[in-house]
């Protein structure tokens, strides 16, 4: 079970990019929707192995990120200044492209994170995720790369 969504980061594209030959959003999206990512075999399909291939391919690598969701967003470290972080309030709608947090739960200690994907609001957020079916990490099914719409509020 996923989380309320509590907080976000926002992708700020004014420093420079590190891979010139980077993908957009949409490119991105095209090529892993139902795949599977894994940063190893031991760690599995994780969604925190996506959220940082996708950045990697957006040309904003996020390094240094690694254990749980929640570690990215308490650690805040492996973002340095090609991020800017936003907690989640009514008039701060993700953009296509954010990395957002979604808190722990009783069933889910580590939390999860996803990346935007277009048509969000400030009432529902349009996310591209892997890993948040049984959370087991195999990348069959709902633990694959996928597309959902989570509702939420500020």
């Amino acid at each position: 079970m996923i989380g309320n969504l509590r907080r976000f980061m926002q992708m700020w594209r004014r420093s420079k990019l590190v891979n010139n030959h980077s993908m957009t959003h949409s490119q991105i999206i095209t090529t892993w929707l139902g795949k599977k990512y894994a940063e190893s075999k031991e760690l599995g399909n994780q969604c925190v192995a996506w959220a940082k291939k996708y950045s990697e391919e957006a040309g904003y690598p996020i390094n240094g990120f690694s254990g749980s969701a929640l570690n990215g967003w308490n650690s805040w470290s492996p973002f340095n200044t090609e991020w800017r972080r936003i907690e989640n309030a009514p008039n701060a709608i993700p953009k296509a492209g954010s990395v957002v947090f979604f808190d722990k739960t009783p069933t889910n200690p580590y939390g999860h994170v996803a990346i935007v994907d277009d048509g969000s609001t400030n009432t529902q957020l349009v996310v591209v995720e892997q890993n948040a079916g049984s959370g087991n990490g195999n990348g069959i099914g709902a633990n694959a790369i996928t597309r959902r719409t989570v509702w939420y509020t500020a």
